[in-house]
């Protein structure tokens, strides 16, 4: 529904990439999984898909970009 955009953050989040705020990174990224990594990006397209049309929850680790171009690893958890 949202295409991709952050619609929250909270803190913890944005401090993680290295961002001062919420506003900051949403402000800053148009498309959420333009902080995945680009190797791993179509796999989490694809688990959010799955999650969303299985109606299931996807807890898979990814590693997202922060703020200075460096990574983290995180695990994500969706559900539709």
């Amino acid at each position: 529904e949202g295409g991709g955009r952050i619609a929250y953050c909270n803190l913890r989040f944005a401090r993680l990439l290295d961002y001062a705020s919420p506003a900051e990174i949403i402000a800053a990224t148009a498309n959420a999984f333009d902080l995945i990594v680009l190797e791993e990006r179509q796999e989490a397209v694809e688990a959010v898909r799955t999650a969303i049309a299985t109606g299931g929850v996807s807890h898979l680790p990814f590693h997202l970009l922060k703020r200075d171009g460096s990574q983290c690893l995180v695990e994500i958890s969706c559900s539709p």
